[in-house]
């Protein structure tokens, strides 16, 4: 139940704000930008942690746990490049200080 309660919240903290078709368009720019860096970082990661695994003749396990561990490194460097590319987008428009206030007023 305070789930409900603070979607509701923040629900209602956003609408106050009366987002620009311009400004609701970045924001979808921005989450699209960290999902897609943080898929791509996290399929790179696998692969190159997969090839390490292949190339140095380790066990199926070692290959596979390589793997895995290359898809957490890879998916949190995505995370990040994600997030500064969605920040980049964000700042790209005329009046962002008003995007970054709603984000920490929402914090």
């Amino acid at each position: 139940m305070p789930q409900q309660n603070l979607h509701a919240t923040l629900k209602d903290r956003v609408e106050e704000y009366n987002l620009s078709p311009e400004e609701v368009a970045a924001i979808d720019r921005a989450r699209g930008q960290l999902s897609t860096h943080t898929t791509f970082g996290g399929f790179i990661g696998a692969a190159t942690g997969a090839f390490l695994g292949v190339r140095r003749r380790f066990s199926p396990w070692a290959s596979f746990a390589l793997a895995g561990g290359g898809f957490l490194i890879g998916s949190q460097m995505g995370l990040v490049s994600g997030a500064l590319a969605g920040v980049r987008t964000i700042k790209t428009l005329p009046n962002s200080e008003r995007l970054i206030n709603l984000v920490r007023d929402v914090q």
